[in-house]
């Protein structure tokens, strides 16, 4: 008989792969199960309904990361010293959970209201308000320059998915020979910190941010 932990921790894997490959609302807690090796009541045993089994893959990671990113937002350092931070922990989290822009792609197509009451039900929703808060402040203030919170959103986020999206593409055409993918991804958060720089930095004079 195999430990119940390495039970556990194959549930969490194929219900992760599944996730992935058919979207969460259509995987069901038979698939699961069958991927497993186990009957349903097992499954049931060590995760009793499929959101709870959403939460243990991909509650925790969020769970974990939006806080670091609210408190590193709320420090009284330049803005952009926040942003570069920030940056690195979306980086982290991506490299380390590279199907996660996946998943949330998918799940954003298939059932964006599952996310968002997902988030509320985290608690994530908080932190995300009070980042925009953050942002709203700076740009009164002056600090920022006054983008909508949306183009902001989409500008940063975009910039940061899509190479691990196009991940295979990246790594067939546009690395040179046996250059990792991560060096890559260092090399191109320099350039989403540019970017973002061009968007918010209020500009001199002469034009220079």
């Amino acid at each position: 008989m195999k430990p119940a932990g390495n039970i556990e921790q194959n549930v969490i894997a194929c219900a992760h792969r599944l996730f992935i490959e058919k979207g969460y609302v259509n995987t069901s807690m038979s698939d699961i199960a069958a991927a497993v090796g186990i009957t349903r009541p097992a499954l049931h045993y060590y995760f009793r309904t499929k959101e709870r089994l959403f939460r243990a893959i991909y509650g925790d990671i969020l769970q974990e990361v939006i806080p670091r990113i609210h408190d590193i937002l709320i420090r009284d350092i330049p803005f952009m010293e926040r942003l570069d931070r920030i940056i690195d922990e979306y980086v982290a989290l991506f490299l380390n959970n590279p199907d996660l822009p996946y998943f949330m792609i998918g799940e954003i197509q298939r059932d964006v209201n599952h996310l968002i009451e997902a988030a509320r039900e985290l608690k994530i929703d908080k932190y995300i308000l009070d980042i925009q808060n953050a942002l709203k402040t700076a740009m009164r203030e002056g600090i920022l320059r006054p983008v909508p919170s949306r183009i902001v959103f989409l500008t940063l986020y975009s910039q940061l998915t899509f190479p691990f999206l196009m991940k295979n593409l990246v790594t067939t055409l546009l690395l040179e020979d046996k250059e990792q993918f991560s060096v890559f991804i260092r090399e191109w958060k320099r350039n989403v910190l540019s970017q973002m720089a061009c968007l918010l930095c209020p500009q001199d004079e002469n034009g220079d941010v």
